[in-house]
């Protein structure tokens, strides 16, 4: 069965309908927030002075899953057909459809892919903070590839507009400071039939690193 997906939170299931935070992930997060908050508990005093008087093993538990709640709620903004026309914006092959003599602004043209793959990266940075003072910072990073069979996207005055898409596959890996923390695989997701990006995304004046065979 294919599974609709939204945003980059539903893709690594960190809603509740999806599971949520795995333990391995909350562990591996509370050991980034400890260090990080301690690494600037040396050059900040307060922080220092909080350290010193003791931080229970829970309180760090509660934080790693606030950090996590945040993130979360960093990736819900980050919607799928989004990150799709964004990656196709910039994609190399698409750049003749700047020139408004070949293809003129009032006409749209459905451009179709094959077995097309897109990737993305994003780099999600969390703050802490300790009694209201800043206490350093914890990095993410995420990275998501999504492969279709086929998919046609629709270009009209220098600017996706749409997209027609069927059943893909995608992955991805989630890091945090450096190591990688979830990793998400789905054989089969549903997206939209037809998607609209309202204004559109303009065709970026450079090529990118996105492929298509």
């Amino acid at each position: 069965m294919a599974e609709h997906t939204q945003n980059i939170a539903v893709f690594f299931g960190l809603t509740p309908e999806g599971g949520g935070a795995p333990e391995s992930m909350t562990s591996a997060v509370a050991k980034a927030t400890t260090n990080a908050v301690q690494h600037a508990g040396a050059a900040v005093g307060v922080v220092k002075s909080v350290l010193e008087r003791g931080v229970p093993a829970t309180q760090w538990a509660a934080t790693a899953t606030q950090v996590i709640a945040l993130l979360g709620k960093e990736l819900s903004s980050l919607a799928i057909p989004s990150l799709l026309a964004r990656a196709w914006s910039t994609y190399e092959p698409f750049r003749k459809y700047l020139d408004e003599t070949k293809y003129p602004p009032t006409t749209p043209y459905i451009v179709p892919l094959h077995k097309h793959t897109i990737s993305a990266t994003y780099h999600p940075l969390i703050e802490l903070r300790l009694d209201g003072t800043p206490a350093g910072k914890v990095n993410f990073t995420v990275k998501v590839s999504i492969t279709f069979d086929v998919v046609s996207v629709v270009i009209q005055n220098k600017r996706f507009v749409g997209a027609k898409t069927g059943a893909a596959e995608a992955k991805g890996t989630l890091e945090c400071e450096g190591a990688q923390i979830l990793e998400r695989t789905l054989t089969k997701i549903d997206l939209p039939g037809d998607i609209s990006f309202g204004d559109g995304f303009p065709i970026g004046p450079s090529a990118a690193s996105n492929r298509a065979a």
